[in-house]
């Protein structure tokens, strides 16, 4: 049976979003943001506070996009408290304030430096939310150590007829914060975590 017209469409956009990834990897712009040290858990807050985020990711005077392709966030350690918030935020400006502690990025080409125009810290401080800021996912799930939560940015789009490859949820270029928050009442949840990313 011949393929349907929204099978071929999917295969155009399958092969851009291919073609975009390979490009990026050769051209040394995908960092992997993991914890530098294996086995080290990353503990969460108690409650939502809009200066208090888990992760911060932010830049400022650079001349790249980051664009966020994956997030994984696997559970670990103590049981969190009970449900686990888990809301990701968007801003204008770098919303480093003080404190946190620095997780360094790699390029997933060894061929390149790992030098990236963005920073990552767990638990710093941030400032205030400007008035730009967008708070883009909101999700609650069940505290369970060892069940992960995944978050896939990346997508393929057609227009008028030519399939286009993008990862979603930008920041800059030049400056630019994404803040991931996630608590559970009385403990936090634990986490090892990863983040992938695009310099572009």
């Amino acid at each position: 049976m011949p393929d349907t017209a929204a099978q071929l469409k999917a295969a155009r956009l399958w092969k851009a979003s291919k073609h975009r990834m390979n490009y990026c990897m050769e051209a040394g712009k995908i960092f992997y943001a993991n914890h530098q040290t294996p086995a080290t858990g990353i503990t969460g807050q108690t409650s939502w506070v809009g200066t208090t985020p888990t992760f911060l990711i932010y830049g400022t005077n650079v001349a790249s996009r980051g664009v966020l392709k994956r997030m994984t966030l696997s559970q670990s350690g103590t049981v969190a408290g009970g449900a686990i918030s888990i809301v990701i935020a968007v801003d204008s400006r770098s919303r480093f304030d003080a404190g946190g502690t620095a997780i360094v990025p790699v390029n997933a080409n060894i061929n390149y430096s790992n030098a990236s125009g963005y920073t990552f810290l767990y638990n710093a401080t941030a400032l205030a939310a400007t008035a730009t800021v967008r708070y883009i996912q909101e999700i609650t799930i069940a505290a369970s150590v060892g069940s992960v939560f995944a978050l896939d940015f990346t997508e393929a789009y057609e227009e008028n007829g030519i399939p286009f490859a993008a990862a979603g949820t930008t920041i800059g270029a030049y400056t630019g914060s994404l803040l991931v928050y996630t608590s559970a009442a009385t403990t936090g949840p634990t986490w090892k975590s990863s983040f992938e990313y695009i310099e572009d």
